[in-house]
């Protein structure tokens, strides 16, 4: 039934219905042996529908990527346009505005470049794919350009290319007349290694515990992105630690909101709104668990 190969894995097991599959030389075989002979049928055409593209996925990545960890993809054709319409409501501009902003990071040579060059030179190259897929990113790169913070506050950077979608904003945006600055806040030392270039101006790295970097953080927050620890009770207290710093129409991105609803809680207590962005990612198995953008904002 599933006619991509796999390449020259091998593995068995049962998934929990006790269905066999195996991986056998150069394919992946699976057994319906235990399912009633009047549902094989279904059971094979809904395999063939909605498993096998997922399995062809899974398998071209495993050939091609690099990545172990935060993956990078591009996000379905219409996933594009909910998302500029989503924006649109947290930032109050109208659809296509935000359609233009997410167009144009997507365009952005400059950013794609400056990537391809960086990436070359920092310690996780090893685990980074060689073309720059922003995802869900393009929305913060988006709800920046529309907002025009004069402060940007991300937490937990890892190798930066979230730093990057803001930072090609921010240069956007001073271009523009308006001026700003991204504050970068990662435990480890090598975190934000691809920020440097033509973005290197805009930028300031600090490296320690995010709640107690927030804590003594100078100047008023237009944007804050939470990213660092994903545990409930972190999250919480990053916005609590972020709280009395921002501006009055400063907007708070998590990027755990497909996990807890801390965002959701904070946005309440703070009189806040808040939006939910889901976000299907375009040929890549991990569609199968989305992640997303979580938004409170003032409204």
């Amino acid at each position: 039934m599933l006619k991509k190969l796999l390449g020259r894995a091998g593995h068995a097991g049962t998934t929990r219905s006790n269905t066999a599959y195996d991986f056998t030389g150069d394919r992946f075989v699976v057994h319906f042996d235990d399912v009633p002979g009047a549902r094989t049928d279904i059971a094979r055409t809904k395999f063939d529908a909605y498993v096998a593209p997922l399995l062809a996925e899974f398998a071209q990545w495993a050939r091609s990527s690099r990545e172990t960890t935060n993956f990078t993809y591009d996000l379905a054709p219409l996933d594009y346009d909910y998302l500029a319409h989503t924006l649109a409501v947290v930032c109050g501009r109208d659809p296509a505005t935000m359609a233009g902003f997410v167009d144009e990071v997507r365009q952005d040579a400059e950013l794609a470049d400056w990537y391809r060059e960086a990436r070359q030179h920092v310690p996780q190259a090893v685990r980074l794919d060689d073309q720059l897929r922003l995802g869900r990113r393009v929305g913060w790169y988006a709800a920046a350009r529309a907002l025009k913070p004069a402060l940007i506050v991300e937490a937990g950077v890892d190798t930066g290319i979230g730093a990057l979608a803001l930072l090609a904003a921010l240069k956007r945006n001073a271009e523009e007349g308006h001026a700003a600055r991204y504050v970068g806040i990662d435990i480890s030392p090598t975190a934000g290694k691809l920020i440097g270039g033509p973005y290197a101006d805009f930028a300031e790295m600090v490296h320690g515990d995010s709640v107690e970097s927030l804590a003594a953080l100078d100047g008023e927050v237009g944007m804050f992105v939470s990213d660092s620890d994903h545990s409930r009770e972190y999250e919480r207290r990053e916005y609590e630690t972020v709280a009395p710093r921002l501006t009055g129409n400063a907007i708070v991105i998590a990027d755990n909101a497909h996990v807890t609803d801390e965002l959701m809680q904070f946005a309440a207590r703070s009189e806040r709104r808040f939006l939910y962005f889901q976000e299907n990612p375009r040929d890549h198995w991990f569609r199968v668990r989305p992640a997303g953008i979580g938004f409170a904002f003032a409204g």
